[in-house]
């Protein structure tokens, strides 16, 4: 969300590349900061609270905004607060748009305050501002911050959220590890720590088992490792309504017992453990355990495996040519300017194969 905020922005002011990065930078370390200092989910405000600020800081990096405005666009957006009850069984479809509503109020809120519309001088430390409504102080010391949150970000391998990619990493390696007939499993276990389990396997946010929808799926362990055992994959095609339907991931899913392991919590989120237990009816059994998964800041993707990502995803969409000036203009993003790459994005066919 923050790179195509930032992207439509840097394309607004014809940035160069090197600003466009800049100001991105702005954005992911306001929310790494954010993340790491302010307990938002436990007051029951959304995991996506951190983006009213983070990307009211970005955007007006990339518009030039001086102090004065700036302090008007992060109160603007500051005022945009999103509930955790999005994520809460049963799961709509809102979830999944949720931020990108967000992010489309900060921009226009980001917008206003460069024309001038002044915005709530003390959002966070005054009267009824964040810090009251969370009942406690927010202290980060901006003086000491260095852009270096870059080096600290994950990117996903699976279409699901983070705390799940782990665990379907952990079942794809037990996977490839063994020969395992689905058809004679008796129990799935899966042992992740606590956000895993209360996000995604049945804890606070509710039960996981209950998925016919793309947002039911894309947020449940038990389906999620059920297809990853079955498919050996989740992507796009994991995710649609005719797969999630099939009697084999319905069966299967109902197998699956996600539970926090205490150990697993204390290495989060320097690491992402996980582990997966499969149970067969012969007796036999077959476990993996995982730290981390590909794409996490421990084990970060390699070029090769980003563009590879690219062209899978983008299969449906953009023919090989064009895929590889998409790489080459992201990989020389510091020589060029943002609408360069803008108008290759343009080029890309959005619609759904069966619309075209």
């Amino acid at each position: 969300m923050r790179i195509f905020q930032a992207s439509a922005a840097g394309e607004h002011a014809d940035l160069s590349g090197k600003d466009f990065l800049t100001a991105l930078a702005v954005a992911y370390q306001v929310e790494a900061q954010l993340t790491a200092s302010v307990p938002f989910m436990s007051h029951g405000f959304d995991l996506t609270t951190q983006l009213s600020y983070s990307l009211a800081a970005g955007l007006s990096k990339a518009l030039g905004l001086d102090e004065e405005k700036t302090v008007a666009g992060v109160g603007i957006c500051g005022d945009f607060i999103p509930l955790l009850v999005a994520r809460t069984t049963p799961i709509s479809q809102w979830k999944g748009l949720s931020s990108s509503h967000l992010a489309l109020g900060c921009f226009h809120g980001v917008l206003l305050a460069s024309r001038g519309v002044t915005g709530p001088r003390y959002v966070v430390e005054g009267a009824h501002g964040l810090a009251q409504l969370l009942g406690e102080p927010i202290r980060i010391d901006w003086e000491r911050v260095n852009l270096d949150a870059f080096d600290r970000l994950a990117l996903k391998s699976y279409n699901t959220a983070v705390p799940g990619q782990a665990s379907i990493h952990c079942m794809l390696e037990l996977r490839k590890a063994h020969a395992i007939d689905p058809a004679q499993i008796d129990s799935i276990e899966n042992d992740a720590f606590q956000d895993a389990y209360d996000f995604m396997g049945g804890g606070t946010f509710g039960p996981k088992t209950d998925v016919h929808t793309k947002e039911q799926a894309d947020h449940s362990l038990p389906y999620l490792l059920a297809v990853a055992l079955l498919d050996g994959n989740v992507q796009p095609a994991q995710l649609t309504p005719e797969r999630i339907a099939k009697p084999d991931v319905q069966r299967l899913l109902l197998k699956v017992k996600v539970r926090p392991d205490e150990r697993f919590t204390a290495r989060y989120p320097s690491e992402t453990p996980s582990r997966v237990t499969v149970r067969l009816t012969t007796g036999a059994a077959y476990t993996h355990e995982v730290k981390d998964y590909p794409g996490f800041a421990t084990r970060p993707f390699t070029w090769g495996e980003i563009v590879a990502k690219l062209d899978d995803l983008a299969t449906d969409h953009a023919d090989e040519g064009l895929c590889k000036e998409i790489a080459g203009a992201v990989r020389s993003l510091e020589s060029i300017r943002v609408k360069d790459l803008m108008n290759l994005l343009a080029r890309v066919d959005v619609r759904p194969r069966q619309a075209r």
